[in-house]
């Protein structure tokens, strides 16, 4: 087998990787090709490749989220978890040759016996560290195999008597693919956020989203989706295709009609439009247990909570220090760093 780590890929080597994500059943959009070449391709990331009779067996999108620390967000993806591991552990010693601080790794697919077959393997040879609050991933989700009147029927009372009224006020929801479209579902998520204290660059926003967008033309593994009244936007859901998942990747309501039940008739409306296409899971986007209830992702659980309450859990997130005490010592910094720039805000 021979491998290498690459800047960009070949066609060939693209269409190969394409293959074998296509081939999994769960996967993250962050190990999707396209997604890195058309929505991430500013961002610092490289490419690993495993191949066998030159043809890859196991490939990975590698992040660098700061100077000196490698990370692997839901990978590798590969033809086997043996052959995984196999990567992980060529990768992990790269990283060392090249004296990086630490690596991190957020191992693919949830808790199971895939995932603790690459965790016993790992920790056989590695000091793996973990940390037990809120940087772990998990989420919840709902089975799109049941009908639409079970999965509405299993709704709380509450959101049972919003889905109602939504219907009731003329809320509708569909797909939406204009430009303008777009740019008026950017306005309202801009809008959104600001009326919540926290500041998004509305220009850098668009620009996301139209990627984003272009991404969902070419390889078909998302769509934006709108919320209306009276033929006028007022909230939306944007949605990414990975594997048998539809991804909630962000949301937008408008701050100015917070009260309407937007967001209710606009999940229900995108739950039945991914049956339609044959997918068998909806993934809320993340669920954290470890917030507060003075933490805003403390309602926004409540609020998903109120649609299902079947979790899934991923492998904790995987330090592997290369320097001692590495992890320590920059997560120290960067919160000096914030208290500083908080303190400049003032």
């Amino acid at each position: 087998m021979d491998y290498s780590f690459k800047n960009k890929l070949s066609k060939e080597e693209k269409e190969e990787c394409k293959k074998l994500y296509q081939e999994q059943k769960s996967v993250s959009f962050e190990q999707n090709i396209d997604w890195n070449t058309i929505v991430n391709k500013k961002e610092k990331i490289k490419y690993f490749l495993l191949k066998k009779d030159n043809k890859v067996i196991s490939y990975a999108v590698i992040q660098f989220p700061q100077p000196k620390v490698a990370h692997i967000p839901f990978g590798p993806i590969a033809k086997s978890v043996r052959k995984a591991v196999d990567s992980l552990k060529i990768i992990i010693e790269h990283f060392r040759e090249k004296k990086f601080f630490f690596m991190t790794i957020q191992l693919f697919g949830p808790v199971g016996s895939t995932s603790e077959f690459a965790e016993y393997k790992l920790n056989k040879d590695y000091d793996v560290k973990y940390f037990f609050d809120r940087r772990n991933w998990s989420t919840s989700i709902i089975d799109l195999e049941k009908d639409i009147d079970s999965i509405t029927k299993n709704l709380s009372t509450n959101h049972k008597r919003s889905l109602k009224k939504a219907k009731k006020l003329g809320i509708t929801a569909r797909v939406i693919e204009d430009e303008k479209e777009i740019e008026k579902f950017n306005d309202i998520y801009v809008r959104m956020y600001e009326s919540r204290g926290r500041k998004i660059r509305k220009k850098a926003n668009l620009k996301l989203y139209k990627k984003m967008s272009d991404f969902f033309d070419k390889s078909e593994n998302g769509f934006f989706y709108g919320a209306f009244r009276d033929d006028e936007m007022i909230g939306g859901i944007a949605i990414i295709i990975q594997g048998e998942t539809g991804f909630y990747y962000h949301a937008a309501t408008d701050p100015k009609r917070r009260k309407l039940p937007i967001q209710h008739l606009a999940i229900v409306s995108v739950l039945e439009f991914l049956q339609e296409k044959g997918l068998k899971q909806f993934d809320f986007g993340g669920y954290n247990h470890m917030v507060g209830k003075e933490d805003q992702v403390y309602n926004i659980n409540r609020f998903k909570d109120g649609f299902t309450k079947d979790y899934v859990f991923y492998p904790k997130l995987m330090y592997i220090e290369f320097i001692p005490k590495s992890v320590k010592i920059l997560e120290w910094y960067q919160g000096f760093k914030d208290v500083v720039k908080k303190t400049i805000r003032k």
